[in-house]
């Protein structure tokens, strides 16, 4: 399957679908029917060995594109042109084709898509021999214009689709008049939920796009979860972009199972509408970027990581200030002793300031704890010893361990 196709066909609005109604005329009218030697050239070979006569092809100016004699190939043929100017067939017995420029008895027949001549195919012999074959090659003919065409189509329609959700995704600020009108266009509903799941694949690999390029197992898999239907888009910036609609629940792990071993997922918030469809990617995108306070887990959920993408939206300027109002006197974090204060801090706050149990977790005595967390008294200003100044020590940890991951996500 075509890296357009990945993002499983069944996520846009089918050619008889209501939404497909409206969007076929948009899209229809950059996309021209023309005969190419490419697609012609076959069916002019295949024809001239089952009937041992010459086949032309021509297209909408008369110009032969595919024949079974390939001196013929580019030249003008004048009795292609009258039939494309009439919407006529033109038979030429023996004896007419001294009125027509590089034309041989035969018949010459009308190649017709919507109502509109785009061509024409003649077959060289008595016509009323070779009539009823011509009209088979025409029907060859339009029947691989109208594939051609529908796989345009739909390359038009993924390209466009791609376009409006990067846009609506990504940019900031009230979503537009014109993009609520055009949602029902790629199947978005303001009834339906959406969830938002982004996929990283293992770093220094082309495993992402090798597995955006052949994905309806994958929406297979995630529909047999309960949800209504699976899109993708992207990569963006390294980053895969599923959106389940309708998603029973959060989706992040089920993902994740799918995926082969050494990608990390990170699911957003589900929401309602297009606002809850951009709110789900932004806090997905809070989740990967929050993932480097637990170790970058390979499944990440807004859900139980609200505190920690809460940290990723503030202004780095701001979390500067604040991480070196805190940790100023503190020594460097990469220091062997930085390392230690801050796992102490850490630690005391995730044992809720029980001295023995952070001492446990730490494996060290309980009064070497005691001697740490005044030395972080006294080094910070900040005694961890109390709730507030405990809170603060721990949220400034936190930032410095976060901070420059969100210039890398687009965190802003």
């Amino acid at each position: 399957m075509a890296r357009g196709a990945c993002r499983m066909p069944v996520a846009l609005p089918a050619a008889g679908s209501q939404a497909g109604r409206r969007a076929l005329p948009r899209w229809w009218e950059g996309i021209t029917l023309r005969i190419t030697s490419e697609l012609a050239q076959p069916i002019a070979d295949r024809a001239v060995t089952i009937l041992q006569r010459n086949v032309n092809i021509m297209d909408e100016d008369g110009v032969i594109v595919a024949s079974g004699d390939p001196t013929r190939i580019g030249s003008f043929h004048q009795a292609a042109a009258q039939v494309i100017r009439t919407n006529r067939r033109l038979d030429i017995y023996p004896g007419d084709e001294e009125r027509w420029v590089g034309v041989r008895p035969g018949v010459n027949l009308p190649i017709q898509v919507d109502g509109r001549t785009v061509g024409v195919v003649g077959i060289t012999g008595p016509p009323d021999q070779v009539g009823p074959f011509g009209e088979l090659i025409r029907e060859m003919v339009s029947l691989a214009l109208m594939q051609r065409r529908a796989e345009e189509l739909e390359r038009v329609r993924l390209m466009a689709r791609e376009s409006f959700l990067r846009t609506l995704l990504t940019s900031k600020g009230p979503i537009g008049e014109r993009m609520v009108q055009d949602a029902p266009l790629y199947d978005l509903s303001p009834d339906s939920a959406y969830q938002v799941l982004l996929c990283q694949g293992p770093r220094g690999t082309d495993g992402l796009s090798r597995i955006w390029a052949e994905s309806e197992w994958l929406a297979q898999r995630l529909q047999r979860g309960g949800t209504d239907r699976i899109t993708f888009a992207g990569p963006w910036n390294g980053l895969g972009v599923v959106i389940a609609t309708d998603p029973p629940r959060d989706l992040s792990a089920v993902l994740l199972e799918a995926l082969p071993k050494g990608f990390a997922v990170a699911g957003g918030l589900i929401g309602r509408g297009l606002v809850g469809l951009r709110r789900s990617y932004e806090t997905a995108l809070q989740s990967f970027a929050a993932g480097r306070l637990h170790g970058n887990p390979v499944a990440l959920s807004a859900y139980r990581l609200r505190l920690s993408r809460l940290l990723t939206t503030l202004p780095p300027s701001e979390v500067a200030e604040f991480v070196a109002g805190m940790l100023g006197g503190l020594p460097a974090a990469d220091s062997r002793e930085g390392r230690l204060l801050r796992e102490t801090v850490l630690a005391y706050a995730e044992e809720g300031l029980n001295s023995t149990g952070a001492a446990d977790r730490l494996g060290i005595h309980r009064h070497t704890l005691v001697h740490r967390l005044g030395a972080i008294a006294e080094r910070s200003g900040t005694d961890p010893r109390s709730w507030e100044g405990l809170l603060s020590l721990y949220l400034a940890i936190q930032l410095e361990r976060l901070f420059g991951q969100s210039v890398e996500y687009g965190l802003q």
